[in-house]
């Protein structure tokens, strides 16, 4: 199974697609691309609002698989809101500037309660 259909079958994320998957010595980079024809929402009202321009590359790390990192890589992009103006996107993986995973975050809290 390919580490793309294994991310889309546990966490599918509305909006974006899994791309290309780089395997190194002890890393897996999976980028993140919007899905074409989808709007980006505002950081604070959630609406969507057209893209304005893209931002570098930022990395999130992801849960571990097989004992190798696993990075998810994505432009953010810059939404310009009716509202609140140009603003960064809201990205649905991470909490503000974080570079953890929402679900990397909850593995941790769980495996937390059973450790001493």
């Amino acid at each position: 199974m390919l580490i793309k259909t294994l991310l889309n079958k546990c966490y599918p994320v509305k909006g974006f697609i899994y791309g290309n998957v780089i395997l190194s010595d002890t890393k897996i980079t999976v980028k993140v691309k919007e899905r074409k024809g989808t709007r980006g929402l505002c950081n604070q009202c959630k609406e969507a609002a057209p893209t304005y321009d893209h931002l570098n590359e930022r990395y999130f790390r992801f849960i571990p698989l097989w004992g190798y990192m696993v990075m998810l890589a994505y432009k953010p992009r810059r939404v310009s809101c009716p509202e609140h103006g140009v603003t960064v996107e809201h990205i649905p993986w991470a909490q503000g500037k974080s570079p953890i995973c929402e679900p990397f975050r909850i593995f941790l809290s769980h495996w937390a309660k059973y450790l001493s």
